[in-house]
C-alpha cells in the first residue's frame, strides 16, 4: 500500500462533474427544456464516478489508519459513516414528508422513510417514488460498507492479495448470472463492481499510480467519452456484459489518471467552484431530486431558480450540518478507538 495519506483535491472536483451529470440526465427528460434528448447524456455515468470515488477514498482512509495504529476500528468507522450519512439525509426526508403533508407532493412521496433502511436498489422496494429516487446508489454503498471493512479489518486472515482476489471474482459471477438468465442478480451485484475497484486501486495505490500515469494526460478525455458512449448503447437501468466489465476500469483510470498528474481537466476540476460544489455534493446530489422533480406547467425558468436553491441550500447544509456532524462523528470514532472496544481486529496488512 502507497503511504501517501494527502487528500486528492481532483477527486472533489469529479464528484461535482458526478452531480451535474445526475442532475443534466434529469432535467434532459422534460421535453420543454434544452437538454431533452441529448445524446448519450446518461445519469449512470454520474454515479459511476461518484461509487469509484467512494470506493477508493473510503479504502484509502481504512488503510491510512491501519497504517498509523495498526488496526481498524470496526465501531469507529461505521460511527462515522452515521454521522456523516445520516443528518443530510434525515433533513432531506423531513423536508419531503412536510411537503407531502402540505399537498405540494402526492402521497406516495411519504415511502422516502424507507431510505433509511438502505433497501432502495432491491427490486421493487419503494423509497417515495421520484423524490426518492436517488437513495438507490445510498443503498448500495451502505450495503457495500458493510463488507469491505470487515475484509480489510480481518487481514491478518485475508491477506491483500486473497482480498484483491476476492474482488476481481466479481465480474466473472455477474457475466455467469448475467449468462444463466438470472439478470436481477447480476444487476445488483454489477452495482458494486466499480466501489470494489476503487478499494482494490487503495490496496494497490502504487502500482495503480504507476499504471494510470503511464498513458498521456489527454486520453481521460476519450476514456470518459467511452464511458457515456457505453452507457447509450443501453436502456436506461439495464446493462450489458460488456458494459460490466469496461466502465469500472474506465472509471478508475479517469479518476486515478488525473489525481496523481496534470491532466487537461485539471485547471477546471480544481477551481473553486468546482471544488466548493464537490465539498457539497452528498447535499446536492440529496436535494436535486425535489429541484428536478417534474411538476406540472414547470419550465427553464422554475428549474433555474430551483437549482439555484438547491445549490444555496447543499452549500448551507455542508458548512453547519455535514461539517458539524462529520467532525462529531470523528470525534466519537477517536474515543472508541481510545477504548479498545472488542470490535477492533487485525494486524497490518
Amino acid at each position: 500500500m502507497s503511504s501517501n495519506s494527502e487528500r486528492l483535491i481532483v477527486l472533489d472536483g469529479w464528484r461535482a462533474v458526478s452531480a451535474l451529470v445526475v442532475v443534466a440526465w434529469h432535467l434532459q427528460q422534460d421535453s420543454s427544456l434544452p437538454l431533452h434528448g441529448t445524446p448519450g447524456l446518461n445519469g449512470l455515468v454520474g454515479v459511476e464516478l461518484f461509487f469509484g470515488i467512494s470506493g477508493f477514498v473510503i479504502g484509502r482512509s481504512l488503510l491510512a489508519e491501519r497504517a498509523a495504529s495498526g488496526q481498524i476500528s470496526l465501531a469507529g468507522f461505521y460511527v462515522r459513516r452515521l454521522f456523516r450519512i445520516m443528518p443530510p439525509l434525515l433533513l432531506y426526508v423531513g423536508v419531503v414528508l412536510l411537503l407531502t403533508q402540505f399537498g405540494i407532493l402526492g402521497s406516495a412521496a411519504r415511502g422516502i422513510v424507507n431510505a433509511f433502511v438502505f433497501r432502495c436498489n432491491l427490486g421493487d422496494f419503494s423509497c417515495g417514488g421520484y423524490v426518492g429516487g436517488q437513495t438507490w446508489s445510498l443503498s448500495a454503498e451502505e450495503q457495500f460498507y458493510l463488507v469491505i471493512p470487515l475484509m480489510l479489518a480481518v487481514a491478518s486472515v485475508l491477506s491483500r492479495t486473497l482480498i484483491t482476489a476476492a474482488l476481481f471474482t466479481l465480474p466473472f459471477f455477474v457475466v455467469a448470472l448475467y449468462l444463466t438468465g438470472q439478470i436481477v442478480p447480476a444487476d445488483f451485484l454489477s452495482e458494486f463492481m466499480t466501489i470494489g475497484l476503487g478499494v482494490v486501486c487503495a490496496l494497490h495505490e502504487d502500482r495503480a499510480r504507476k499504471i494510470v500515469t503511464a498513458w498521456p494526460g489527454w486520453t481521460i478525455l476519450p476514456a470518459l467519452a467511452a464511458i457515456f458512449l457505453l452507457r447509450g448503447l443501453e436502456p436506461a437501468g439495464k446493462r450489458s456484459i460488456i458494459e460490466v466489465l469496461t466502465v469500472p476500469p474506465l472509471v478508475m483510470y479517469i479518476l486515478l489518471g488525473s489525481a496523481f498528474r496534470p491532466t487537461l481537466l485539471s485547471g477546471v476540476l480544481t477551481s473553486r467552484p468546482m471544488q466548493l460544489l464537490g465539498a457539497a455534493s452528498y447535499s446536492f446530489y440529496l436535494w436535486q431530486q425535489l429541484a428536478t422533480y417534474p411538476f406540472r406547467g414547470a419550465g427553464a425558468g422554475f428549474y433555474g431558480w430551483a437549482l439555484c436553491a438547491c445549490l444555496l441550500l447543499a452549500l448551507g447544509s455542508h458548512r453547519w450540518l455535514e461539517q458539524p456532524m462529520i467532525r462529531l462523528g470523528a470525534e466519537l470514532s477517536r474515543r472508541i478507538q481510545r477504548s479498545r472496544i472488542p470490535l477492533r481486529a487485525g494486524a497490518p496488512v
